[in-house]
């Protein structure tokens, strides 16, 4: 539908005067009833220069009127008209009467465009972005519009520029392809160790504790059982360490849903680390979707395991919450709380864990939160539910 950044139609900061009223060899610039003043000192002589720089931009770019007509276009603009074969769709061409051809033709947005056209008129908005998609013999092609209000010679214009997008579009869905990618054998890993560690080393530490306990029935002198006292201290701690990564390794699966996988990973993690973890539910079980339970438990379960690692807590509570557009979980602690530098959820400012989290919301849309307080830390993760569940409930 063409976009452009209005910026670049004021090159040298203010508003450009019309050329074309004054020379009807400017067949791009602006449409002849514009006024313009030759005796302003501040006019460029350079007539083209305007029709230059717009020119040079990559995007398709064009200035509106209020009435909604085409006042002045760049080449690619002009040139993505011969293209698409779109008719009338240069200077003193109804732009709304395009967008009127692309919505009769099936095309969504046609109708976004022109909802935006009627926001601009009445005042509720200055700037709109929208992406569409043409289909073609070698597949979609896509293109991210975006519209501007500016004023020239104290009269509203919206400036329209058009751009494809379609090898950024390409790129991002690569990009998601490989991270659920990433995510999916990080997990297979994780059970596969999880399996490991509980079935040999934890195995064979507790054939280490036997043993020790066979050492201490053969030698009873103080001094020794001292010795023995230490060690099976310390091999209890170890054994019950490995027990409680096992299972954040390889936790309670999702057969049976979010909510009961969520409250069998808290009791179980409790039984474990000693930690008092409480989880509660509000709103109806529902089905989520396969995606978004996986993501919300996965960041659950790297959010326990950083607590029992780094908080120095000694309660958690786990609260999952379904409202009318989204799925929150929260999950908060009485810990010693997390540094600035830590609650910036990125990847470098937060570290692996979080790290991994904000990957999960990124690629469902969704938002990840980290709140430090005097005592405690909360770890908010919010997804939008799919528009199919929020259709359902809007009918109910």
């Amino acid at each position: 539908m063409g976009l452009g950044k209005s910026r670049a139609i004021l090159p040298f900061g203010r508003t450009p005067r019309s050329l074309d009223g004054c020379n009807p060899e400017a067949p791009f610039l602006l449409a002849p009833d514009l006024p313009c003043d030759l005796n302003d000192p501040s006019y460029p002589s350079d007539r083209g220069i305007f029709q230059a720089t717009i020119d040079n931009l990559p995007d398709q770019v064009a200035l509106v009127d209020g009435a909604g007509r085409i006042a002045m276009v760049n080449q690619g603009w002009a040139g993505m008209a011969r293209t698409f074969h779109l008719g009338p769709f240069g200077v003193g061409d109804n732009y709304r009467q395009v967008c009127l051809k692309f919505a009769e033709y099936g095309y969504e947005i046609g109708f976004a465009v022109l909802r935006a056209l009627d926001e601009f008129d009445e005042g509720l908005r200055s700037h709109s972005e929208h992406t569409y998609s043409i289909p073609g013999p070698q597949g979609e092609s896509f293109y991210k519009v975006v519209l501007s209000s500016i004023e020239l010679q104290r009269t509203r214009f919206i400036a329209v520029s058009s751009q494809e997008i379609t090898d950024l579009v390409m790129l991002k869905r690569r990009n998601r392809e490989l991270e659920r990618e990433r995510l999916s054998i990080q997990q297979r890993e994780g059970r596969r160790i999880g399996r490991e560690i509980h079935d040999t080393t934890a195995q064979e530490l507790s054939v280490l504790n036997l043993s020790v306990e066979r050492l201490r029935s053969l030698h009873s002198d103080k001094q020794s059982l001292e010795v023995f006292g230490v060690i099976d201290s310390a091999l209890t701690h170890v054994i019950d360490e490995i027990r409680t990564i096992s299972f954040m390794l390889h936790p309670p699966s999702l057969d049976h849903g979010l909510v009961e996988a969520l409250n069998a990973m808290s009791r179980g993690f409790a039984r474990r680390t000693k930690l008092a973890i409480g989880f509660t539910f509000g709103g109806e079980i529902e089905p989520w979707g396969e995606e978004i339970e996986q993501a919300l438990y996965r960041i659950a379960q790297e959010a326990l395991t950083n607590v029992y690692r780094h908080a120095q807590a000694s309660q958690i509570t786990v609260r999952l919450i379904s409202r009318r557009n989204a799925l929150h979980l929260v999950i908060e602690d009485d810990g010693i709380g997390m540094s600035p530098q830590a609650c910036k959820v990125d990847a470098e400012g937060g570290g692996v864990g979080i790290a991994s989290m904000r990957s999960r919301m990124l690629e469902l849309s969704g938002r990840l939160s980290i709140q430090s307080r005097k005592a405690g830390c909360r770890v908010t993760a919010s997804i939008p539910l799919p528009a199919a569940i929020v259709a359902l409930r809007s009918a109910s």
